[in-house]
C-alpha cells in the first residue's frame, strides 16, 4: 500500500514519549500566556507605562523610582489639580503606585512653581506635603522655606513656616524648629489656630531641648485659653506626661481633674463634637499613665478611674 491509503504503524515507546513531550510544551505555553495577560496590568498591556507597573525600577530608601510617563507643563493651578487626581488614581492601585506617584507628583509642581515662581506658592507647598509623607523631612524644609518667601499674604506665608518648622523637627533640628516655631508665634497676621498649633510644637520641642519651664507655660496657655477645645486637651495631656516624667503623680492626676473639670460641660454634650470630646479624653495617654503610677506606689486611685467610667456611659 501507498501514499494515503498506506496503513498507520504503531508508535512504538520512543513514539509515544515524543508525543507526549511536544504536547506538555504546548499546553505549557499556552498556560503560561494565559497566565501573563491576567496577571500583567492593563497599563502594560495597554503599552502605557504608569507608577507600579511591571517595567517600572524598584523602589527604596536608596533607589528612588521615577514615573516614566512625560509631565505635562501646567501652570501652578493646573498642576495642582492634575497632581491631585493623578495621586487618587494611584491609591487603588497599592502602596507602591503611591509611593512612586508621590515622587512624580514632587517633580510636576516643582517645576510648574519654577515656571512661575510668583504663582507657584501653593504648590510648593502641597509639594512639600508629599515629601514629609515619604520621609524626605530635608527637602521638605528647603521646600516650605521657599513657599513661605513666595507667600504674598502673610498668614499664608506663616502657615509654610509652620510646616517648615515640623519638617525640621522630624529632622532632629531644634534650634531650626525653635526658630521657625517661635516666628510663627511672633507672626501678627498669623492665624489663631496656626499660633497655637506653632505654641505647642514649641513646647514639645522645648522639652526635648531641656526647657521645661517655657515649655510648661506654653502648654498651660493653651490648656487654660486655647479656642480649639481638642488642642486644649492634648496641652492637659501634655502637662500631666511632663509631671509624671518628674516624678509627681499627684501633680499629674491634678492636671487630669483639671481637664475634666474645664471641658466636662463640652464633654456632656449630646452632639458629635460631643461624642469627640469625650472620645479624646478616654484615649489621653496621661491617663493611663498616671494610673500606673499611682497602683505601682499606693493602688488605684477612684478619683482617676470615675472620670473615664462616667464619660464612657
Amino acid at each position: 500500500m501507498s501514499g494515503v491509503h498506506a496503513e498507520a504503524r504503531p508508535l512504538g515507546w520512543r513514539g509515544w514519549l515524543l508525543a507526549i513531550g511536544w504536547g506538555g510544551l504546548v499546553w505549557g505555553s499556552l498556560a503560561w500566556v494565559s497566565f501573563a495577560e491576567r496577571a500583567a496590568p492593563r497599563s502594560v498591556l495597554d503599552g502605557a507605562v504608569h507608577p507600579g507597573s511591571a517595567r517600572h525600577r524598584p523602589v527604596g530608601p536608596r533607589s528612588v523610582g521615577l514615573r516614566l510617563e512625560p509631565r505635562p507643563a501646567l501652570e501652578p493651578d493646573a498642576a495642582v489639580e492634575h497632581a491631585g487626581a493623578v495621586l487618587d488614581e494611584a491609591r487603588s492601585r497599592g502602596p507602591r503606585a503611591v509611593l512612586e506617584t508621590r515622587l512624580w507628583c514632587v517633580a510636576l509642581l516643582r517645576e510648574s512653581a519654577e515656571r512661575q515662581p510668583e504663582r507657584g506658592a501653593e504648590a510648593l507647598e502641597i509639594a512639600g506635603r508629599h515629601l514629609s509623607a515619604l520621609g524626605l523631612h530635608g527637602e521638605a524644609l528647603e521646600v516650605f522655606d521657599r513657599a513661605s518667601e513666595a507667600r504674598r499674604e502673610p498668614s499664608a506665608a506663616l502657615r509654610a513656616t509652620l510646616e517648615a518648622a515640623h519638617a525640621a523637627r522630624r529632622m532632629g533640628q531644634r534650634t531650626a524648629a525653635l526658630k521657625r516655631y517661635q516666628q510663627v508665634r511672633e507672626g501678627l497676621r498669623a492665624e489663631p489656630s496656626t499660633r497655637e498649633s506653632a505654641t505647642y510644637w514649641y513646647a514639645v520641642v522645648s522639652v526635648e531641648d531641656g526647657h521645661s519651664a517655657e515649655a510648661v507655660e506654653a502648654w498651660k496657655s493653651l490648656a487654660l485659653g486655647s479656642g480649639d477645645v481638642f488642642l486644649r486637651i492634648d496641652a492637659f495631656d501634655a502637662l500631666a506626661l511632663h509631671a509624671l516624667e518628674n516624678d509627681s503623680a499627684e501633680a499629674a492626676a491634678g492636671w487630669l481633674m483639671r481637664c475634666r473639670s474645664e471641658l466636662a460641660e463640652l464633654a456632656l454634650e449630646a452632639t458629635e463634637r460631643g461624642a469627640r470630646v469625650r472620645r479624646c479624653l478616654l484615649r489621653m495617654r496621661a491617663l493611663v499613665a498616671t494610673k500606673v503610677a499611682v497602683a505601682e506606689r499606693d493602688g488605684w486611685s477612684p478619683a482617676l478611674h470615675e472620670p473615664a467610667q462616667r464619660l464612657s456611659r
